[in-house]
């Protein structure tokens, strides 16, 4: 059952409903939650309601020169719920953290139609259990989150993306290492291939006041990296490649060389990489984890109309 509310009340509605007839919620729709709810650009906050797509946030925020600093891909089409449910990121995670760095409060509308709200709307907010967290990564499996507040940033004055050819994954290990052992603070750290016949290729970017950001990108220069480079990669493979391999970022380059894919993203300073469909062999998880995810489960979604945890 897809659920297309009006409103959060509505929602909370329907799921009362789903729940006691036992119906599965297999999504949801929030187009129509798409309203800014507060925005304090002197205060660097803003409150939307999470049916907004990140794109139109971006934009309203641009009037005064400010973004959230999240770029995952599609952000026109990607509703900020899904960017929390599923914590998407992009590229510049390196520099500017994930949706947890950025949110400070949320709304949610749990499986029995009860709308609780976790943080607030401003940055000095500490008090009760931070919730949120619960939420953030979840794919909707103990509520639906209605309305989001995040703390957002200025505009970089100037960004720059540089890009170094590597050879095969000895090169691109010696070159990420290079980086490393600088004072450089690269905002982007990735590296990519697009198929089997091109070369690997690092992209790292700065961002900031234009002299920094030219006094650091000389530095790289100075160490083989080119200019004429951007993001593009990101855009262009993530949307083939499903699997998602966490671990070590010290580990990452010698564990994709073992691996060899075809085709990956891989951000370098995280530790993450995107690589085609059965590249990540399932491990199963701890015992002790699963218990808590079913006392977790059991406490937020008792019927079990909800997705499940996400593995």
């Amino acid at each position: 059952m897809i659920l297309r509310p009006e409103n959060s009340i509505e929602l909370g509605t329907q799921l009362a409903a789903a729940q006691s007839t036992g119906n599965a919620v297999t999504g949801w729709d929030l187009s129509h939650l798409d309203r800014v709810v507060e925005y304090q650009p002197e205060d660097l906050t803003v409150t939307v309601q999470a049916g907004m797509t990140l794109g139109a946030l971006q934009r309203h925020l641009s009037v005064h020169r400010q973004w959230l600093p999240l770029d995952p891909p599609d952000a026109d089409a990607l509703p900020l719920e899904r960017l929390l449910a599923l914590n998407l990121s992009g590229p510049r995670r390196l520099g500017h953290g994930t949706a947890r760095d950025w949110l400070l409060g949320l709304r949610a509308v749990q499986a029995d139609g009860r709308i609780i709200l976790s943080g607030g709307r401003v940055v000095k907010n500490v008090a009760g259990f931070d919730m949120m967290k619960l939420f953030i990564g979840g794919a909707g499996s103990l509520g639906v989150i209605v309305e989001a507040s995040f703390k957002v940033a200025p505009v970089p004055e100037s960004e720059v993306f540089l890009r170094h050819a590597c050879r095969d994954f000895e090169e691109l290990q010696s070159v990420n290492e290079a980086i490393a052992s600088t004072r450089l603070t690269p905002i982007v750290a990735d590296a990519f291939r697009a198929n089997p016949q091109e070369q690997l290729v690092a992209v790292i970017g700065f961002a900031g006041c234009r002299e920094a950001v030219e006094s650091q990108a000389a530095a790289a220069k100075a160490l083989g990296w080119s200019g004429d480079a951007d993001l593009a990669h990101d855009a262009r493979l993530r949307n083939s490649l499903p699997d998602r391999l966490s671990i070590l970022a010290s580990e990452l380059v010698r564990t994709l060389a073992g691996i060899n894919p075809p085709r990956f993203i891989a951000r370098l300073g995280n530790g993450i990489a995107h690589l085609p469909a059965g590249s990540v062999v399932g491990k199963s998880k701890d015992p002790t984890v699963e218990r808590l995810e079913k006392r977790l489960k059991s406490s937020f979604d008792p019927a079990g109309i909800l997705p499940g945890i996400p593995a």
